[in-house]
């Protein structure tokens, strides 16, 4: 009700994004009532774009919220996996990452340079996505013909060596 009769205006998105980043150093108690209090508020005070709005800031923001909290990506991808399934996140929320990651494996299928792939995928600043692009390129290699499955080993291997992709990563995408 008090966030209703504050004059937010276009600073909206706010609201979620302190009240996720609050939660993130919170216990697993405080980070289900922060869920609850989005879903709360969906419709009331937020749309479910403003609730994209912040996760996708939050997303961009991550390598500093690892400073202060070194499991922020684990638990900012719950928080968003939580948030679709509660419907407060348009459910294409994620789609858009997965479009990205699919560019990304497209044109290196097409230049064939690996340096670029990683360029691309650091720029994405999205590290807890990067198991999608495991998946994608596993997904890749089964609907190919030709030599795309050698070319996803060689930009995957390359991934992983440099430290860009964990293998944990590796082990969830597919």
């Amino acid at each position: 009700a008090l966030l209703q009769e504050l004059n937010l205006g276009k600073r909206k998105h706010e609201v979620p994004s302190l009240a996720v980043s609050l939660a993130l150093e919170g216990k697993a108690s405080h980070r289900e009532l922060t869920s609850r209090l989005l879903s709360d508020l969906l419709g009331k005070v937020l749309t479910a774009d403003d609730v994209a709005k912040a996760f996708d800031r939050m997303l961009k923001d991550l390598p500093d919220l690892i400073l202060d909290t070194p499991e922020a990506a684990q638990v900012l991808g719950q928080f968003i996996a939580r948030a679709v399934a509660d419907d407060v996140l348009p459910s294409n929320f994620l789609e858009g990452y997965k479009g990205k990651m699919n560019f990304i494996l497209k044109e290196f299928l097409l230049s064939g340079e690996l340096a670029e792939a990683e360029h691309c995928l650091r720029d994405l600043e999205v590290p807890h996505f990067h198991h999608e692009l495991v998946y994608e390129a596993v997904v890749m290699v089964l609907e190919s013909t030709g030599n795309t499955a050698a070319k996803m080993v060689e930009l995957l291997k390359m991934l992983w060596e440099s430290g860009l992709i964990t293998l944990d990563q590796m082990n969830r995408g597919p």
